[in-house]
């Protein structure tokens, strides 16, 4: 089988190399589409193709399932496991017990439509049979849903194929975080509101769990609705939370409110000082977007840091505080010479951001130093350009 879906993937990735990529298809997990649905529902399929609903997981309010209902395209979905496209025998169908049903909408002809649903398939549709769990994953892009053993987070930080029970445990966990995160949403002083919210930012805190990053998108619009209110407690995780996670979106967050921010300028110094495990670089962009000259000391420091990301950042981080300096330091970082592929990558980046800020000292330097670096001078139009003009004159 893996086998096939290797031939296959090669196969489709030749014929489609000249076209653009596409984006993924969605792959939430169960816990996931909980929070999503309109309903959340499992039954089994009949003969017409109608569903006999045995078990009610979730209804919304306001949301009615009868006992017996109809899926759009539910009974021409795919029961056999592959991939589109693939060569070889296929597997023999599936034969379902039951489908758990992630239900977004009941049209105007009475058909509900599963969540995720693109061409053939839904991702919001898992098979159960015996024990074992099925359903649709895109396991190549582009490339459309295929069926397969479901997967997704096991005891402790394992992942892989999930029984029956599993979902529905998974499932039973996201009702639960929706109703707590409908809570969160409801409390009326936005103060106190923002002070909810922050707990979501990190696994340790998060009533989702291990599944905290994929209520991002309504953790981000959250927070563009609370503006200010949210600065004070996010310069409160920043500074003393010990989850590099809720750090790590604390920052960005900062970044995006950007100026409105200032207030947590202060505790993102502090942090920067001692980082504690997070990332130096998401701090250093929520210093950029805030443009506190009080942050110049430490930026200086960070500038000559030995990871040369670290230090890209930093330089440009420094230049928006108004300390035009910055260019002069990021180019005494610049190294007189590397002598592995394996360091392009971070000159790549001490360049780039050198050239941001000063574009004819950037190019100096690739000039004088680099130009015999093919996987360097061929990354961007700029330093093609100084590569070509170098070859240029030296045919002259």
């Amino acid at each position: 089988m893996m086998q096939n879906l290797l031939i296959a993937a090669l196969v489709f990735s030749l014929a489609d190399a000249s076209r653009p990529p596409l984006a993924l298809l969605p792959h939430p997990s169960a816990f996931r589409m909980a929070n999503e649905a309109r309903a959340v529902v499992e039954g089994t399929l009949q003969a017409d193709g109608s569903v006999a609903v045995t078990v009610r997981h979730f209804v919304g309010e306001g949301v009615q399932v009868a006992d017996t209902i109809r899926v759009r395209g539910l009974a021409e979905m795919p029961l056999t496991e592959g991939l589109w496209g693939m060569v070889g025998k296929p597997a023999p169908p599936i034969e379902p017990d039951a489908v758990l049903l992630f239900l977004e909408a009941c049209g105007d002809d009475g058909r509900w439509s599963a969540v995720h649903h693109h061409g053939d398939a839904a991702r919001g549709v898992v098979w159960l049979v015996g024990d074992a769990a099925f359903g649709y994953a895109q396991v190549m892009n582009p490339g459309p849903y295929v069926l397969g053993a479901w997967t997704g987070r096991l005891e402790g930080d394992a992942y892989g194929e999930m029984t029956c029970a599993d979902v529905r445990a998974e499932v039973a966990a996201g009702v639960v975080a929706r109703a707590t995160w409908r809570a969160t949403m409801a409390v009326e002083d936005a103060d106190r509101r923002a002070k909810a919210l922050v707990a979501w930012l990190s696994p340790q805190t998060s009533p989702d769990g291990a599944h905290f990053r994929e209520r991002f998108g309504d953790v981000m619009a959250a927070a563009e609705a609370l503006g200010e209110h949210l600065v004070s407690p996010l310069a409160r995780v920043v500074q003393s939370d010990a989850s590099a996670d809720a750090v790590g979106l604390a920052a960005y967050l900062v970044t995006r409110l950007g100026e409105r921010a200032a207030a947590a300028a202060p505790s993102l110094i502090a942090r920067l000082r001692d980082p504690r495990g997070c990332d130096p670089r998401q701090l250093l962009s929520a210093l950029r977007a805030l443009r506190d000259p009080r942050a110049r000391d430490v930026l200086r420091d960070r500038v000559l840091d030995p990871d040369p990301f670290v230090a890209a950042s930093a330089a440009q981080a420094l230049f928006a505080c108004g300390d035009h300096g910055a260019a002069e330091l990021l180019a005494a970082r610049v190294p007189g010479m590397i002598f592995s592929a394996t360091e392009v990558q971070g000159l790549a980046a001490l360049l780039e951001a050198l050239h941001d800020l000063d574009a004819a000292q950037a190019e100096q330097l690739l000039r004088e130093r680099f130009l015999e670096w093919e996987e360097l001078t061929g990354r961007r139009d700029w330093t093609r350009r100084v590569r070509d003009e170098a070859k240029a004159a030296g045919g002259r």
